[in-house]
């Protein structure tokens, strides 16, 4: 091979080299970067793609089992072999740090919010949610003002009158500027996930 730089070639940029010792960093930190074989595509599959849990997961709105289903469609027409995919490490907290700030994975969990404007006195969070399933972050709980509990199988009556109750109750207490709404899927009836 000719080693004979082009007249296009140019020695790298200083910013340019500080990118790529910052990536070289990041990839020490993690084990998730790695070379792949000769022989694998650069097709990632894992069987724990598919989410699934006696069926129920057939009941929530994003099909949880569609990862299986292409990779199966793809291995039938011989275009994939478990050989030639390559099988993904589970990441850590650490190796998710790599690439994202604790903010950033404090607000994946749902409870972002209610971590940023914790110490906020110009903020009023009410909250209605399954409390057998969330939140379970203590500090996150610190920041909500009005905490609606509902239990698994509550009907729209009991629902719609706890979230009456409570925001008229929450309008006595604090006089917002602003009103931010984010209805969830909780509140989908069928939605497994309010379920226990």
């Amino acid at each position: 091979m000719d080693k004979t730089p082009s007249c296009k070639s140019k020695k790298p940029s200083v910013g340019k080299r500080k990118n790529k010792e910052a990536a070289d960093n990041v990839m020490q930190h993690t084990q998730l970067y790695f070379d792949i074989k000769l022989s694998q595509w650069p097709i990632v599959y894992s069987p724990q793609y598919n989410i699934g849990f006696l069926g129920m997961e057939r009941l929530h709105p994003f099909d949880a089992g569609k990862w299986g289903r292409a990779f199966s469609f793809l291995k039938e027409a011989r275009m994939v072999t478990d050989v030639t995919t390559v099988c993904p490490l589970e990441a850590t907290e650490q190796d998710l740090l790599t690439v994202h700030t604790q903010r950033y994975l404090n607000s994946l969990t749902g409870n972002g919010h209610e971590t940023d404007f914790k110490n906020d006195p110009n903020v009023y969070i009410l909250d209605v949610f399954n409390c057998r399933i969330y939140p379970h972050d203590e500090t996150a709980k610190v920041a909500i003002k009005r905490r609606v509990e509902l239990e698994c199988f509550e009907d729209d009556r009991t629902y719609l009158h706890k979230v009456e109750t409570h925001v008229e109750g929450a309008l006595n207490e604090f006089s917002p500027d602003v009103i931010v709404y984010n209805a969830g899927t909780d509140i989908l009836d069928g939605d497994p996930s309010f379920t226990s």
